[in-house]
């Protein structure tokens, strides 16, 4: 059995995910979650793949605890040490950003934890990871109607991601936010490439690049709003995202997985190739090389 740990937002544990899936599939072995972090001590964010149609389930507890003791009665570095001297189970830290190729010699019975943000890791499984990441749900009439726009039109979804970017130091340090040049550049080569394009905008602070005017030069625009009375449903915006022909995303998880799962085989994907303002991590594996890097 492969577990793998979760935890961050939507677009970090579609990668974890997909990566796992990758490593128990190749070993042809049950894939399970933990989840524990969003059930104790994690508050940032929600466990959000209960909303796709993912074959995986949630590890139960006994299972974690052959894995890496139980969580309620060790602290989580207690409990790591232990796990590494149990027989024939494997504790897989990361170890560094870019794709690691000796995950395929990982054993059957391995937990995952990191971020392993690279299509590499599920390469040859690239179907199953696209029919697994499909709304459970149906969208809400209004997002029907939206969807019908998009689907009908030279439909280019720009991305702009800001929240803890901005607002937390640490975060900001190291992924600092796509510059105003950057999305200038990236509109402009849509328009040089694309007939009658319509740009629909996301974000998860719409209301500032609304009124920031950072895309009122364009023709035709449509800021995606969140539903009256409803909060943000990421899930959603990542699916009309993907519904778009074309995608110019951010230095985001999030917006690399509405860009992925976009199924239009001539698609153009315009990525920030500046990934993050943190220059000492290798990004190298993160865009896959038929995006455009600006």
């Amino acid at each position: 059995m492969i577990i793998v740990r979760l935890i961050g937002g939507l677009g970090n544990q579609m990668f974890q995910y997909a990566a796992a899936k990758g490593l128990a599939e190749m070993k042809k072995v049950p894939l399970k979650l933990d989840i524990t972090d969003f059930l104790t001590h994690y508050n940032l964010r929600n466990f959000e793949l209960d909303k796709f149609n993912i074959s995986s389930e949630v590890a139960l507890e006994k299972e974690m605890l052959y894995y890496k003791c139980n969580s309620k009665s060790y602290p989580f570095n207690l409990y790591l040490k232990v796990l590494k001297k149990i027989k024939g189970v494997k504790y897989q830290m990361e170890p560094h950003f870019h794709y690691w190729d000796e995950i395929k010699g990982l054993p059957k019975s391995s937990y995952l934890e990191g971020y392993w943000q690279s299509e590499k890791y599920f390469s040859g499984i690239e179907n199953i990871i696209r029919e697994e990441f499909t709304l459970k749900e149906g969208l809400s009439e209004e997002r029907i109607g939206l969807l019908k726009e998009i689907s009908n039109s030279n439909s280019v979804s720009i991305h702009v991601r800001r929240g803890d970017y901005i607002s937390n130091p640490e975060a900001n340090k190291v992924h600092g936010i796509c510059s105003t040049n950057y999305y200038i550049n990236a509109c402009n080569y849509i328009i040089r490439n694309i007939n009658a394009p319509k740009f629909y905008v996301f974000s998860d602070d719409i209301e500032y690049v609304k009124k920031s005017g950072i895309f009122g030069r364009l023709n035709d625009v449509f800021f995606v709003k969140a539903l009256e009375n409803e909060k943000r449903n990421d899930v959603e915006e990542m699916f009309l995202m993907s519904s778009c022909a074309h995608n110019i995303i951010a230095n985001s998880s999030f917006s690399w997985w509405g860009a992925w799962l976009n199924g239009n085989a001539e698609k153009i994907v315009i990525a920030p190739k500046v990934w993050f303002a943190d220059s000492t991590i290798n990004t190298k594996d993160i865009i896959p090389e038929r995006w455009i890097k600006l």
